[in-house]
């Protein structure tokens, strides 16, 4: 898996979340990474500042895909 810092530039490519306004192509700043668990085990947590004012983290694993910018 690959690791992200705070300050990493990314872009997004793909996000199943139906309710954000966040499109392929948007790109945005990571502010925070964290190791999130339940039942079916560990994932990363991306918190992101994106260009567009959104604040929505990422999963990447969980059908949110992202690269750097």
């Amino acid at each position: 898996m690959e690791q992200w810092k705070e300050g990493d530039r990314i872009r997004l490519v793909r996000t199943d979340d139906i309710w954000t306004r966040l499109a392929p192509g948007d790109l945005g700043t990571v502010v925070k990474t964290e190791t999130g668990h339940d039942i079916a085990g560990f994932y990363d947590i991306i918190h992101v500042n994106w260009d567009s004012g959104s604040q929505l983290a990422v999963i990447p694993g969980s059908g949110d895909v992202i690269e750097r910018a």
